[in-house]
């Protein structure tokens, strides 16, 4: 949990939940409990036992090929495998995508920009 919001007496209300998550910087997902939201940072999304409902950033990557998106992500950056890769950008603010530079090298970009590459990168860019 990063933070939480209360709904005010106003009431529940779905739209005022994601217009509030969407203002945030931080996190990558809220869920309702009760009369709060609740700001979380993990991407994935569980089953609830109490009735709670949760709303999560975009998890699908678009792949374009011969691609790059410029600028690496905070922290570590570099995987050796795609699938380490795209998770650790779920996790991060800054990720756009990630770039495969080579059979077993991928890095995380912040760059929301798709450039051509001469190198026959391939970018994998959240969407």
């Amino acid at each position: 949990v990063v933070s939480t919001q209360s709904t005010g007496s106003s009431g529940i209300n779905a739209e005022y939940g994601k217009q509030w998550y969407q203002r945030r910087v931080r996190g990558n997902g809220i869920t309702l409990e009760g009369s709060k939201y609740t700001l979380r940072k993990g991407p994935e999304i569980k089953t609830s036992s109490k009735g709670e409902t949760s709303y999560t950033k975009c998890m699908n990557f678009c792949v374009l090929t011969n691609s790059y998106l410029s600028g690496y992500s905070s922290g570590k950056y570099q995987y050796y495998t795609l699938e380490k890769a795209k998770l650790q950008c779920l996790y991060r603010q800054d990720c756009q995508g990630v770039i495969q530079e080579a059979r077993d090298k991928f890095t995380l970009r912040s760059g929301d920009k798709i450039r051509p590459s001469a190198d026959g990168e391939t970018t994998y860019k959240l969407c």
